[in-house]
């Protein structure tokens, strides 16, 4: 798997969109704030946020990876290559897998 492609999922519904998963980008940051705040039920302290996410984007040990349906982030992946994943999704994306 190369983490600079995009890959493309089927929907298990016939009403869901396909998503897409990429690398999470700069961009990505405000979406990403919102769906860490409906996991935890706190603010996002987005600057902290930022700061953080260039410093996982410059070690080549860890990856960001968003799941977008059209434009939007349904989803995110933050692994180290060599232990863990850690995946979340929203409640809305994860209400159309089942």
């Amino acid at each position: 798997m190369q983490f600079g492609e995009k890959y493309r999922l089927l929907p298990r519904k016939e009403n869901s969109q396909l998503i897409t998963i990429q690398l999470a980008s700069a961009s990505d940051l405000v979406s990403l704030a919102n769906l860490f705040e409906e996991l935890v039920g706190e603010k996002t302290d987005i600057t902290k946020m930022r700061d953080q996410f260039y410093r996982i984007q410059s070690n080549p040990d860890y990856v960001v990876l968003v799941a977008k349906e059209r434009d939007s982030v349904v989803g995110s992946v933050m692994g180290l290559f060599v232990m863990t994943w850690s995946v979340i999704v929203t409640r809305l994306w994860y209400s159309k897998m089942l």
